[in-house]
């Protein structure tokens, strides 16, 4: 399960996050992507038999309907081609989340985390982007196994950003709600579009939660429990980068606990589901810098700082070294949470890290890309020297 954020703290600074939350098992990698279909190493792991027999076709009939053209930095389980979450070369975010309706599903549709992908790389505006997702859904529908082991399947909700808006985009089967967010808002698990939507194609002015939303999910997702904490935190954030605390939560305690009712979250007994990946995105002055863990469970990880111009010259451009660059943080988060006095140490790494390289890049939208580039090299070679320090 999954928690997408968003608040805007004036006309020309906002920001967008998400964790995505996957199968500790399953590697997600954050790339520099560029919006091609195939590629001489698509994908890093052998793709699933259920996604080449059914939706592997439909996604291809639906890239080459749109033909992509931008290139975006995206957090992508590794077996298939669609994305958790991203930022494209003109500013658009987005973020989906698994919601839960009796609605009908189509088998050979699109993943979500493919629609998500084919609207990143064709879209120039959040309200592209709603265009893009809503014909997708409308002409190809959405469907298929989603889950890294066992199955999983359902509807999507998308939050979508941009340098000057954002919106929220829910959906059951081809039905959908699009709502524009004022000041912030974020989701999660569940329905969360009333009848105060902006655009929608049903014939009746409905309460488009009430009509769609499987509650009986609620109990196994929490996602209402993680919806209504993120709005909390969100309505009181002063300070953009402050969103980490948000993403590092465990809600209503500092220790890590195995539940869904947490915001980075970690695996519990029964329902394998973890914080595999987080990415902030924040918009200032008309440019945007990234910070990404590359890594699970945020409250054990090092945002880094990230530009396009950066990751163009960085191994986020190669394949496999980006599978190598999460495979040594995940052994480095998995060492952290087995280790108390060494995760202690930690933390002062993680603050003094963290607020160095924040501190150099506050005024990213005033730099020129040599300088952004140098300080961006400068906080990766630290973060490095902090991962062999944990693993050696």
């Amino acid at each position: 399960m999954c928690d997408t954020l968003y608040k805007s703290f004036s006309a020309t600074e906002s920001i967008f996050a998400k964790n995505s939350d996957r199968d500790p098992l399953e590697p997600q990698i954050t790339e520099l992507a560029t919006p091609g279909l195939i590629t001489r190493q698509p994908y890093l792991q052998p793709l699933k038999d259920s996604y080449i027999n059914n939706n592997l076709e439909t996604l291809k009939k639906a890239f080459f309907d749109l033909s992509p053209t931008y290139e975006a930095i995206i957090s992508r389980p590794s077996w298939i081609w669609g994305a958790e979450m991203g930022v494209n070369e003109k500013g658009v975010s987005i973020g989906n989340e698994a919601v839960f309706s009796f609605t009908s599903l189509v088998k050979d549709g699109l993943l979500g985390m493919d629609i998500l992908r084919l609207a990143i790389h064709s879209a120039a505006t959040a309200r592209e982007a709603i265009e893009i997702i809503t014909y997708l859904i409308q002409n190809f529908g959405q469907g298929g196994n989603c889950a890294f082991r066992g199955s999983l399947t359902y509807h999507n909700s998308f939050l979508i950003a941009d340098p000057t808006e954002a919106y929220v985009l829910e959906t059951a089967g081809k039905n959908y709600a699009v709502k524009q967010v004022s000041n912030y808002y974020s989701i999660s698990n569940i329905y969360t579009i009333e009848n105060d939507y902006n655009i929608s194609n049903l014939k009746e002015k409905i309460n488009f939660r009430r009509r769609y939303q499987a509650h009986i999910y609620n109990f196994f997702t929490k996602g209402h429990i993680r919806r209504n904490f993120t709005m909390q935190e969100l309505d009181k954030l002063q300070s953009p980068f402050a969103i980490r605390d948000i993403l590092r939560s465990h809600i209503k305690t500092e220790r890590p606990r195995p539940s869904m009712a947490s915001i980075c979250m970690h695996s519990p007994r029964l329902i394998k589901s973890e914080t595999t990946a987080s990415m902030i995105v924040h918009y200032k002055g008309g440019q945007i810098m990234i910070w990404t863990t590359l890594s699970p469970t945020p409250c054990v990880s090092l945002y880094k700082p990230l530009t396009f111009s950066f990751a163009r010259r960085s191994d986020l451009a190669r394949s496999p070294k980006n599978l190598e660059l999460f495979s040594q943080r995940r052994l480095a988060t998995r060492k952290l949470l087995s280790s108390p006095e060494l995760k202690k140490e930690f933390r002062k790494w993680q603050a003094k890290y963290e607020d160095g390289c924040y501190q150099a890049l506050q005024d990213f939208e005033h730099k020129d890309q040599g300088q952004i580039i140098s300080l961006i090299s400068s906080c990766w070679e630290q973060e490095q020297e902090i991962i062999n320090q944990i693993l050696q």
